[in-house]
């Protein structure tokens, strides 16, 4: 999976500020990377924020929804999730539930967990995040993604 243009879309300023998403590639030969960085104004534990990524295909010059979603609570993808969970334990966010303060996810690369067969080679991936119970969307944002095999 290859990271391409990252956006930030809205975000409730109560619980979240200062959202920074980029790409970069250090290299000629390295991979893309992507970097998140933010701040946090309340606790996220198990219970109280939801995850929600849901992937569209790119086609016939659109995005269309496509039928992979993945929907988690945040604890369970940080400790728990097998394809994402790796890359995000890397970059140092290692424990849940997470305390109120900035946190820094750097240089994120996706090419050895993600699985080598997807079902489209283009697409862009919505990241949802809610406020649980009330389902209260607090942040919103999105990225352009490549699908492909690098050796």
């Amino acid at each position: 999976m290859i990271p391409g243009i990252p956006t930030v879309g809205k975000y409730d300023s109560n619980y979240v500020d200062n959202i920074v998403l980029k790409t970069r590639r250090n290299g000629r030969n390295s991979d893309y990377a992507l970097s998140v960085e933010f701040t946090s104004k309340h606790g996220m534990g198990n219970n109280n924020v939801s995850i929600h990524l849901i992937f569209y295909e790119y086609l016939h010059n659109e995005y269309r929804p496509s039928f992979v979603e993945m929907h988690y609570k945040i604890c369970d993808l940080i400790l728990k999730d097998t394809i994402f969970g790796p890359v995000i334990r890397r970059s140092g966010m290692t424990v849940c539930p997470l305390p109120a303060g900035r946190y820094h996810m750097m240089n994120l690369t996706f090419n050895e967990e993600f699985p080598s067969i997807w079902p489209f080679e283009k697409g862009k991936l919505d990241f949802i995040a809610k406020h649980e119970p009330s389902a209260q969307e607090f942040a919103r944002a999105n990225v352009v993604l490549s699908f492909k095999m690098i050796k």
